[in-house]
């Protein structure tokens, strides 16, 4: 009923045992901020002691996961790679004790915007390795093809501009052409103004549009009306629609 009291020697007794009998391998602390109460450099170097004795020794020592916040940024600010093992919350010790950091950034300050981008900013063991950027999607994170690393590099302050209906029935000619998927992505970028990473999204066929979005033979198809009712009259010649009468369902 107290929290994480680690500074209370019969929480920490009790946990021990619990963890003598579960032998965990790993151990997360979340969010830190409930053990250190204060971001001095001492209440932090008696949070990490006080954690240790508490932990298995030897075989059944399990590792430390610590789950800490980021500074707020500044407006306009945008911080990437080692420099961010200098934005975590509190005192520098948090991130002098860990063997390696990963920080976690939204992508855009849009609150639709379900990407998120990884950065290891610290690793005693190995490489740190590229940032990469992931989409939050029901319960899992699956990986961002295409994200528009100038775009998220540009901070901020720098608004992402949406994506409209409209703009998409600009670059298909109102259904009247189909493109691919590259293609597509340049003129929307054009048409809307906004970055590739954007543009990407929006034609994704599982995405906002996806009732109004679908590929036949590697080729995007637009439908402001949306692709609800089979439409197997339509017929190109190349990009281009040249018959659009739907045959009735039977």
């Amino acid at each position: 009923e107290h929290g994480m009291r680690f500074d209370d020697e019969g929480f920490k007794e009790a946990l021990r045992g619990e963890l003598e009998d579960f032998k965990p391998g790993v151990v997360v602390i979340d969010p830190f901020t409930n053990v250190a109460r204060d971001s001095k450099q001492g209440d932090y170097s008696d949070a990490f002691i006080a954690i240790r004795e508490c932990l298995p020794s030897g075989a059944d020592e399990p590792a430390i996961i610590i789950v800490a916040h980021t500074r707020k940024p500044k407006v306009g600010e945008r911080t990437n790679g080692t420099a961010l093992l200098n934005e975590l919350l509190g005192s520098i010790k948090l991130g002098a004790v860990a063997r390696s950091a990963f920080v976690m950034q939204a992508a855009t300050t849009d609150t639709t915007d379900n990407r998120v981008v990884w950065n290891c900013c610290k690793n005693n063991d190995g490489d740190k390795g590229p940032r990469t950027a992931w989409r939050r999607e029901d319960g899992v994170f699956a990986y961002c093809q295409n994200f528009d690393w100038e775009e998220f590099d540009s901070g901020p302050e720098q608004k992402r501009r949406a994506v409209r209906p409209e703009h998409l029935d600009s670059i298909f000619d109102k259904g009247e052409r189909r493109m691919t998927r590259a293609v597509a992505v340049e003129a929307l970028r054009s048409e809307a103004g906004c970055g590739q990473s954007t543009a990407y999204d929006a034609l994704r066929l599982l995405g906002e549009f996806k009732e109004n979005l679908r590929e036949v033979d590697g080729m995007l198809e637009w439908s402001s009306k949306g692709f609800s009712e089979p439409d197997s009259g339509r017929i190109y010649l190349g990009e281009k629609l040249i018959n659009n009468s739907s045959i009735p369902n039977p």
